[in-house]
């Protein structure tokens, strides 16, 4: 038996997985709300949507304290995130720019993978938008183009970007970096703060 503690209010559940407890505090959430927090016997859990904790043993747990949120909510949390992330990188891409005009192409390379993380996450964030509210994702338009029509050309710079490193044309990648890259990134900065305030005023009925 496990104390489930679901926004203040206690219940003994059952379960063999973590998934199953979770699945009890879904299965009580109000419509439109979704997980946001878990605390495992008094330790936070960050992954509690990996598939490695929801697969692990609940049966020597005594005590899973969940939080929720509504989804409109959880979404643009993870947009104005994202908005802060891109605005950071393109402070600093003439740095890391300047790092592969210099040949530092390792220390620079570094740096491009915690972009390509980044951008990732950008990625995730546009399908959660996607798929909890899918009407709006259709028909959002941004300098006249859809997300996903930026999408596409984004790939394109990205995939310009693989193949100057693949070729060790580091001047080619710095031009890249500095002036394509960084007008793309700003562009995405500008759609997220569109988006943001299109969707904040997104009524309940329309979610």
């Amino acid at each position: 038996m496990v104390a489930l503690v679901l926004n203040g209010q206690s219940f003994d559940v059952t379960g063999e997985t973590m998934r199953d407890v979770l699945l009890h505090a879904s299965g009580r959430l109000d419509k439109g709300h979704a997980i946001s927090r878990v605390v495992v016997d008094g330790n936070e859990t960050p992954g509690y949507m990996e598939d490695s904790f929801l697969a692990s043993s609940a049966l020597q747990i005594r005590r899973v304290e969940v939080e929720s949120q509504s989804v409109k909510d959880l979404v643009l949390k993870g947009v104005n995130l994202e908005g802060r992330f891109l605005t950071e990188l393109c402070k600093d891409l003439p740095r890391i720019a300047l790092a592969f005009r210099k040949s530092e192409a390792t220390k620079a390379s570094e740096n491009l993978i915690v972009i390509a993380d980044g951008l990732k996450s950008l990625v995730q964030v546009l399908q959660s938008v996607s798929t909890f509210f899918p009407e709006f994702y259709k028909t959002f338009v941004y300098d006249e183009k859809s997300v996903d029509a930026h999408l596409r050309d984004f790939s394109g710079i990205l995939e310009s970007i693989h193949i100057a490193q693949t070729q060790s044309d580091w001047v080619m990648l710095a031009d890249i970096i500095e002036y394509e890259l960084t007008e793309k990134i700003r562009n995405w900065g500008s759609l997220l703060d569109q988006l943001t305030v299109e969707l904040s005023s997104i009524t309940p009925s329309e979610c």
